[in-house]
């Protein structure tokens, strides 16, 4: 096929030297080369044609011999040098790996077009498989060699829930397989962070302990709140509750019976804000679930986030929220003050939302699936969603004491922790570092702004004024107004 077409190009070049045909024939050669070719260097060739078709060299070899003799002659050699460069027609093994090589570049080109539209936390799951490829590690168990997934890291950190953890290396596990044993890593953690209804992807990498109530931190709803907000990564919440003694129906004897603790949470790769309102959305890149531990039998159960049915009742916002109430006011300005405010309406608040003070998963504003107060008491974890956000079921597993203080719950200690990876945790602690700068920032602007504010109101009042009405002078402020209308005190 190739040489057929550069066969009817050359053809053009036997025409009278000079003529137009004659050119086009060299331009129609070459473009079909680049076509075939596009990494070849053809300009030498093209140059090499110009030069030997061009006017002036056809004058001086026409001298020389006949113009058939010499087209004849000429065409003739243009061929043979062809077949013999570097031009001929490649083998099937170098055509091969030429067209694999523009494969290549363009799945690349596409794959950063591709990126150019991603989400922020798609892009960082990108990035994550890229640099971390899945891996498994084989485990020994009841005879047989188990698959799991790449093991999460708590780099040496204390956990209430895990103990302290270590490396995960196995030891004599290729000498003698029933001897093989983790070291570091407690089965119940291995569960939850490498079972498929998780997200194994983010929950089998490094981890870092944000907020502990047993470690300085304390067990504060507001140091939660301002450990975990604005901090851009993936979190694991994990709570250790008790049956709340304030709500239960049932007797003293049948209370001492069934006095329980469980542990139950939350994880999320939305970015935890303060917020009246519900935030975060379904996709395939965000995920959400709630989950409860079993550490006696080494089970976890998932409530996964589900796709919005606005059919069956699904809700079309958010699914979590967290709503301190020193945040539940909006500042009105411009607008008419009702009694008892300041008359400028730098006092006037009013509320923004139905939401209820602390934390919420799930259900609606007014009725969380999961609730956490401000005082860590008296919280709720309902059975069921009435947004149809995360799937229904009882986080409290077989504990019937918490049916009794009807899923009522006091926390007894916490746990917030980065997931993610070492690079993407390393991301999120500078993002929250960057927005307590920027609040920062902002609450110095506001605190000066309420100072200028109130100095004027404390002249108006007369503050600065004397003390004893027979000496006029006045106050300051007048004394500055009656200057500057050119009054004489």
């Amino acid at each position: 096929m190739m040489d057929n077409k550069i066969t009817k190009s050359l053809s053009k070049l036997s025409e009278p030297i000079g003529s137009s045909s004659n050119e086009d024939g060299a331009a129609l050669l070459i473009a079909r080369l680049s076509s075939q070719f596009g990494d070849l260097d053809l300009n030498q060739l093209h140059q090499s044609l110009r030069g030997k078709y061009s006017p002036s060299n056809s004058i001086a070899k026409n001298n020389i011999a006949g113009d058939e003799e010499f087209h004849q002659n000429d065409t003739e050699d243009l061929v043979a040098s062809s077949e013999e460069s570097s031009l001929a027609e490649p083998t099937p093994e170098e055509l091969a790996a030429w067209q694999a090589q523009q494969f290549r570049r363009g799945k690349e080109t596409l794959l950063r077009q591709k990126e150019g539209t991603m989400a922020p936390i798609q892009k960082r799951r990108l990035a994550l498989r890229h640099k971390n490829p899945q891996t498994t590690s084989s485990i020994w168990d009841d005879g047989d060699w188990e698959e799991l997934s790449a093991l999460p890291d708590l780099q040496g950190q204390s956990s209430l829930f895990f103990g302290l953890e270590g490396t995960h290396e196995s030891k004599n596990s290729k000498d003698d397989p029933e001897d093989a044993v983790f070291v570091g890593v407690a089965p119940l953690l291995l569960t939850l962070a490498t079972s498929p209804k998780g997200d194994p992807e983010l929950l089998g990498t490094a981890w870092n302990r944000l907020y502990s109530s047993m470690e300085k931190d304390g067990l504060s709803f507001f140091n939660l709140c301002h450990e975990i907000c604005n901090y851009d990564g993936p979190t694991l919440m994990i709570l250790s509750v008790v049956p709340s003694k304030s709500k239960m129906v049932a007797s003293d004897a049948t209370i001492a019976s069934q006095s329980a603790i469980t542990s139950i949470g939350f994880f999320t790769t939305t970015t935890w804000q303060e917020s009246p309102e519900y935030y975060g959305n379904y996709s395939d890149h965000d995920r959400a679930f709630l989950f409860a531990m079993d550490e006696q039998h080494n089970r976890v159960e998932f409530f996964n986030m589900q796709k919005p049915n606005v059919e069956r009742g699904g809700s079309r916002g958010g699914f979590m929220y967290c709503h301190p109430s020193t945040k539940s006011f909006k500042r009105l300005r411009g607008k008419s003050c009702p009694s008892g405010t300041s008359e400028k309406g730098i006092n006037f608040y009013e509320r923004t939302d139905g939401a209820v003070y602390g934390i919420g998963i799930g259900g609606k504003p007014s009725q969380p699936r999961l609730h956490l107060t401000e005082t860590l008491e008296e919280c709720r974890c309902l059975t069921y969603d009435s947004s149809r956000t995360l799937q229904d079921g009882n986080l409290f597993l077989d504990k019937p004491a918490f049916e009794s203080s009807l899923y009522y719950f006091d926390v007894d200690s916490i746990e917030v922790w980065g997931v993610g990876g070492k690079a993407w945790i390393r991301h999120a602690l500078e993002a929250r570092e960057q927005a307590r700068a920027i609040a920062a920032s902002n609450l110095e602007q506001r605190r000066r702004i309420y100072d200028k504010t109130q100095m004027l109101d404390d002249f108006r009042n007369g503050l600065y004024s004397t003390t004893t009405k027979s000496e006029a002078t006045g106050s300051y402020f007048d004394h500055v107004l009656c200057t500057s209308d050119h009054c004489d005190t």
